[in-house]
């Protein structure tokens, strides 16, 4: 049986994101335990109290996953309404003038680099969807 006060802390640690290695360590230095016998004792703590770690991390988890899927909606937006402004400048001037001209050769030159922003934001969109998903199957199932 753990003690109490080494299961308490190994939950804090696992909580606060540190590695089964870093714990191990600090429990081989704060109570002189073997690195063996630590590391089960840290790897049972994980298992069994797999849902209260969840818990623990959702609220960290879900905001960083929110502020990721945040970001990929701006970069979208603003990849769109940068191409909407190149766009409309060369709708704008009608026949093909020198001033159209430029705004063409600009928006064909900077185009790849709108399209590459407006993947990265669906990628990032994409990646925050699937660990939010992952956060409230941890959190309800203990997945």
């Amino acid at each position: 049986m753990i003690d109490p006060k080494i299961s308490k802390y190994i939950l804090d640690r696992l909580s606060a994101h540190a590695t089964l290695d870093q714990i191990t360590y600090a429990l081989c230095e704060k109570y002189g335990l073997l690195w063996d016998d630590a590391y089960s004792m840290v790897f049972y703590v994980k298992t069994e109290h797999a849902q209260d770690i969840a818990k623990r991390q959702f609220p960290m988890m879900m905001g960083l996953a929110l502020f990721t899927f945040a970001g990929g909606v701006g970069a979208i937006a603003w990849a769109i309404v940068e191409l909407n402004i190149y766009a409309g400048l060369l709708i704008s001037e009608g026949a093909l003038t020198s001033l159209s001209a430029n705004i063409l050769v600009t928006l064909i030159q900077t185009a790849p680099g709108y399209f590459g922003i407006i993947g990265m934001g669906l990628a990032m969109i994409v990646g925050s969807v699937i660990g939010m998903r992952q956060e409230w199957s941890r959190l309800l199932f203990g997945e």
